[in-house]
């Protein structure tokens, strides 16, 4: 399986999935649509192309924020927080 090549996912053999790495993929989230909506269409792919143990926990917090009108919330909040750490300033 192809992982994604975007900032912020872990290299090396899949990582486990604790609390600081939820900020770090809800970041991803946040600011990629288009990862926001594999997630959104299957997360345990999702989290094993970020190279992360999908775990049964994880898959279930993911996939309730679709539930969440995340994307949305997402859409309204990241033009206006850039966040250089992850390569994802705005111009």
């Amino acid at each position: 399986m192809e992982l994604y090549s975007l900032p912020g996912v872990p290299a090396g053999a899949p990582k486990p999935i604790n609390l600081a790495d939820l900020g770090t993929i809800l970041k991803m989230l946040v600011k990629n649509a288009s990862l926001r909506s594999d997630m959104f269409a299957d997360p345990e792919k999702t989290l094993a192309r970020l190279n992360y143990d999908a775990h049964g926990d994880a898959v279930k917090f993911f996939a309730s924020l679709k539930g969440a009108d995340f994307h949305a919330a997402s859409e309204a909040f990241a033009p206006a927080h850039p966040d250089a750490a992850l390569g994802m300033a705005e111009c």
